[in-house]
């Protein structure tokens, strides 16, 4: 038989292990049994039961192992462009909530409206014929603009000056387009115009002139009158694209369009009126621009 000893028989700490054996070695057989038992115990952990073993949920993907980065550099690089692109998508989605379908403000008054398409009117005629929606009832005020210190120049008299100006009320000045060679000779009646246009006042007793107002190639200046003897009224349209204007712009986002604008020069106070009317296509703006100053000069050949 074995003889067992009571665990409180033994050092605290001490293992039970070496007593069994000890008293296991009256019977040899016994003993290589008991002391193979336990070496097994030891060293192979108890099998996890098959309902405690965990198992993933039925939902859960398995997950693709991490990918291995062979270039740091680009890596760091495309994260830059993605985030980069998610910016200007963001600001695409502003942008499609912002831009106004129409213009918003007091209407030309009615008066302006009957002197622009008295003393305008193949501004006005070109402008029905390739804008469909274009009205003088559409125009709107904008907002005032400010004329500045004009540039002072000597400007004798020639072709140009001779087509493009106007004389005031009482004749003391004239007012006009800038920026247009003309040759008038009988066998070449040509006008060759500048990408820039200016509005220019003149006094015909000194050949001075005064420079108010300049418009680069995206714009122009098309025609001028006199409102009274201190006010001049400009025909002009202005480029209007999201690029150039951004929220402000009121043509489609792929597109670059014309605005037509009705503007007062108060010469007097030096204060720039602005009127904002319907738009035209880029596309439609260049054959628009030939005609009408074929229509304006009808004897002379526009290049």
């Amino acid at each position: 038989m074995v003889n067992l000893q009571m665990a409180s028989d033994f050092s605290e700490g001490g293992s039970l292990v070496p007593a069994i054996i000890s008293s296991m070695k009256i019977s040899t057989p016994l003993f290589l049994v008991s002391v193979l038992f336990l070496s097994a115990c030891a060293a192979t952990p108890a099998p996890t039961p098959p309902e405690q073993q965990s198992s993933p949920p039925p939902n859960e993907e398995k997950q693709a192992p991490p990918a291995v980065i062979d270039d740091v550099e680009d890596t760091e690089e495309d994260l830059e462009d993605e985030d980069f692109e998610d910016e200007d998508l963001d600001e695409l989605d502003d942008l499609e909530e912002t831009t106004p379908a129409t213009l918003e403000g007091p209407a030309m008054p009615a008066k302006l409206q009957a002197f622009v398409a008295k003393k305008f009117p193949a501004w006005v005629g070109e402008w029905e014929f390739a804008a469909p929606d274009f009205a003088l009832t559409e125009f709107v005020k904008g907002e005032d603009e400010s004329l500045g210190t004009p540039y002072v120049f000597s400007l004798p008299q020639d072709e140009a000056r001779d087509l493009f100006f106007v004389a005031s009320p009482d004749g003391t000045q004239l007012a006009g387009i800038t920026g247009a060679d003309v040759t008038n000779e009988e066998d070449d009646q040509s006008i060759i115009f500048d990408v820039d246009s200016s509005i220019v006042t003149i006094d015909p007793a000194t050949d001075q002139a005064k420079k108010w107002a300049t418009y680069g190639p995206c714009c122009g200046f098309y025609d001028v009158a006199w409102l009274d003897g201190s006010t001049i009224v400009v025909a002009a349209g202005v480029e209007d694209s999201v690029e150039l204007n951004g929220t402000l712009s009121r043509c489609p986002e792929d597109d670059i369009c014309k605005e037509s604008r009705i503007l007062l020069f108060h010469l007097d106070t030096g204060v720039k009126e602005v009127y904002r009317g319907p738009l035209m296509s880029e596309d439609d703006f260049d054959s628009w621009w030939e005609d009408f100053w074929q229509d304006r000069f009808p004897d002379f050949e526009i290049f």
